[in-house]
C-alpha cells in the first residue's frame, strides 16, 4: 500500500505521533479506485489539514480520469472543510496531479478553505516514461494522464505556471534519487518563482513510506507543516490589538514625555494602543526569525532617522507644538509604510509608530516631543504632580 512502511505505520500515524501537530491539526486520507495491470487497488492522494472523512471514500470500480477524481476531491473539500482555517496537500505520484488540478480549481472558490502547502512526492510533473511503456499493454485513462508530454500534463502545466504565484501554495518538490518510474526532470514541476527542492535516498514507493519519526522525509515533511504554524502564530500576533485599560503604562517613560510636552489625551491614547501592539509583536517576530535581529534594528534606525527629520521641522519653526510634530512622524510613518519602512506585509504601519514610541521609552534615547526637554523634566513633572 502507498502510505504504509514495514512495520505497518502509515504516514499518518507518524504524523500524529508529534503532539504539537496533532493539537493543530486533522488527517485525512483520500482514496480512489486505481486499477492497472492487477487488481490492486492504490491508495494515492493523502490531505493533511483537515479531519475530512469519517472512513474512506467509496471505491468506484471505474478507472477516472484526473479531472473526474478532481471533482470529488473538490467536493469533499467543500462539504467536509468549510470550518478549517488551512489545507495542506500531501500527495504521492499520480497524486500529486489531481493535487495541482485541486489547487487550480479551487483557486478563489471561497466555500474552500485556502490550500496552503502542497508537498508533493515522486509526482510525475511532467509525465512518466513508465506510462507510455504500461498504455501498450493495458488500456487505463489514468495512465494517459501520466505519460510524458500527454494534453492532460501539459494544460495542466500551462495553467499552473500561468497562475500568478501568490495564488498558488507553498510547493515543496521531494525527489527520490532512486525513482527508476519519475525521472528527475519530471518531479520538479514549472512554476515563475525559484523551486524548492528536497533530495532524498528513496525509490518512487520509499518516498512515501517514512520508516520512522527519525526518517530524513519525515522530519522534512514536519520542518515545512510546522512552518505553516509558525507564520499561523506570527499571523495571529500580527492582528491589531485593542488596549482595554486606559490608564496601562500611565507610569512609562514614553507616556511621561507625551504628557509633559503637553500632547492631548487623544494622541496620548494613540501612542500608548501603538506600543502595546509593538510590544506583542517583537518578540513573536524575532522568536520565529520572521525577521532577524539586524533587520529588526535596522527599521528601527529608519523610524528614528524619520522622527529626526521631524524634530529638526520643530525646532526651524515649523512644526508649533507636540501635537503638530506627533500627528506630523505618524503621518510619516504611514506614508512611508510601504517604501522605505517596508518589512513584512503584514506588519502595519501601527505597529511601527509602536516602535517609535519603544524607542522613546528607552531613557538614553533623545525622542522628545518639546525642544529642551530632559530627563529632569520628567522628574520634575512626578513632583508636581505629587505635590498636587
Amino acid at each position: 500500500m502507498t502510505w504504509v512502511n514495514q512495520s505497518g505505520a502509515t504516514f499518518s500515524d507518524l504524523l500524529m505521533q508529534d503532539k504539537g501537530l496533532k493539537k493543530k491539526f486533522d488527517i485525512a486520507d483520500f482514496t480512489y479506485y486505481s486499477k492497472l495491470l492487477t487488481s490492486t487497488t492504490g491508495k494515492v492522494v493523502q490531505s493533511l489539514a483537515a479531519k475530512i472523512f469519517s472512513g474512506v471514500s467509496k471505491k468506484v470500480k471505474l478507472n477516472l480520469d484526473v479531472e473526474n477524481i478532481t471533482d470529488l476531491l473538490l467536493t469533499e473539500l467543500k462539504i467536509k472543510c468549510a470550518d478549517y482555517q488551512n489545507i495542506v496537500i500531501i500527495a504521492h505520484s499520480l497524486g500529486g496531479l489531481i493535487a495541482k488540478s485541486t489547487i487550480l480549481k479551487a483557486k478563489g472558490d471561497k466555500t474552500i478553505p485556502p490550500i496552503t502547502v502542497f508537498i508533493s512526492l515522486a509526482v510525475p510533473h511532467d509525465g512518466a516514461n513508465l506510462a507510455t511503456v504500461a498504455q501498450y499493454l493495458n488500456s487505463n485513462i489514468q495512465l494517459e494522464n501520466l505519460a510524458p508530454l500527454s494534453e492532460n500534463v501539459k494544460e495542466l502545466n500551462n495553467n499552473w505556471i500561468q497562475t500568478p504565484a501568490d495564488q498558488l501554495p507553498q510547493t515543496i518538490y521531494f525527489q527520490g534519487k532512486y525513482d527508476m518510474i519519475v525521472p528527475s526532470t519530471s518531479s520538479i514541476g514549472y512554476q515563475q518563482n525559484a523551486q524548492d527542492v528536497i533530495y532524498l535516498e528513496e525509490d518512487h514507493s520509499s518516498i512515501a513510506k517514512p520508516s520512522s519519526v527519525d526518517a530524513t522525509l519525515y522530519l522534512a515533511v514536519m520542518k515545512t507543516i510546522k512552518g505553516l504554524l509558525d507564520k499561523a502564530e506570527v499571523s495571529d500576533a500580527l492582528k491589531i490589538q485593542k488596549l482595554e485599560d486606559e490608564d496601562k503604562y500611565n507610569d512609562e517613560i514614553f507616556v511621561l514625555k507625551l504628557m509633559i510636552a503637553d500632547v492631548h489625551n487623544k494622541n496620548i491614547s494613540s501612542a500608548k494602543n501603538s506600543f502595546y501592539n509593538a510590544e506583542f509583536i517583537r518578540k513573536v517576530i524575532v522568536a520565529k526569525n520572521i525577521i532577524s535581529l539586524d533587520e529588526f534594528q535596522q527599521l528601527y534606525n529608519l523610524i528614528e532617522g524619520l522622527y529626526n527629520v521631524a524634530f529638526g521641522m520643530l525646532t526651524a519653526g515649523k512644526l508649533k507644538n507636540g501635537n503638530e510634530l506627533v500627528a506630523h512622524i505618524h503621518e510619516k510613518i504611514q506614508n512611508e509604510d510601504q517604501n522605505i519602512l517596508k518589512s513584512i506585509t503584514a506588519l502595519s504601519f501601527i505597529h511601527k509608530t509602536g516602535m517609535l514610541h519603544q524607542l522613546a521609552n528607552d531613557s538614553t534615547n533623545s525622542i522628545w516631543w518639546a525642544d529642551g526637554h530632559t530627563m529632569a523634566s520628567i522628574d520634575d513633572y512626578k513632583l508636581s504632580k505629587n505635590q498636587e
